[in-house]
């Protein structure tokens, strides 16, 4: 999701990673991959309007369930609104058989980025193994804020 404060959410700021269990499972590779691709997209949008500066703000509810690790803090962008929306469209079906019919809705609300088509898992643990040879001065689970900043050489 992308959005300016104090603006109305549109359905071009909400793009939806999607894929099925038989595609690719969930686990750090799978999340590191998407949100990869998502950055990248948002670079070249930033590139395109020769914007200077941009600020990204990745938020991780620190859930247990999202094994928070070296290879890839899951982060999120907060995104209750949408997701509470996708899920009152979800409720208004007795049945939902198809992976069709989630695309479905959830192209109503935003963009589907689907793997396999739009995006590729890729092997961020091996690659972050090698960022991080040096053991880090802090547990990653236990981290409440990490701040990361990319300087560009380039002009753009």
């Amino acid at each position: 999701m992308q959005h300016k404060p104090n603006t109305k959410q549109t359905k071009d700021d909400i793009d939806s990673y999607v894929w099925l269990e038989n595609q690719s499972e969930r686990r750090a590779n799978e999340i590191a991959s998407a949100l990869q691709h998502y950055l990248k997209k948002i670079e070249l949008k930033c590139l395109r309007a020769k914007q200077k500066d941009l600020k990204i703000e990745l938020y991780s509810d620190s859930c247990s369930s999202q094994n928070k690790n070296f290879v890839m803090l899951t982060i999120f962008m907060p995104s209750d609104k949408v997701f509470g929306r996708v899920e009152k469209d979800y409720r208004r079906h007795e049945v939902l058989i198809s992976p069709k019919q989630y695309s479905t809705i959830l192209e109503k609300h935003g963009h589907v980025i689907k793997y396999g088509e739009d995006w590729f898992t890729y092997d961020m643990k091996t690659k972050a193994k090698q960022m991080l040879k040096a053991k880090l001065p802090f547990k990653i689970s236990q981290a409440k804020i990490i701040h990361f900043t990319l300087a560009r050489s380039r002009a753009l």
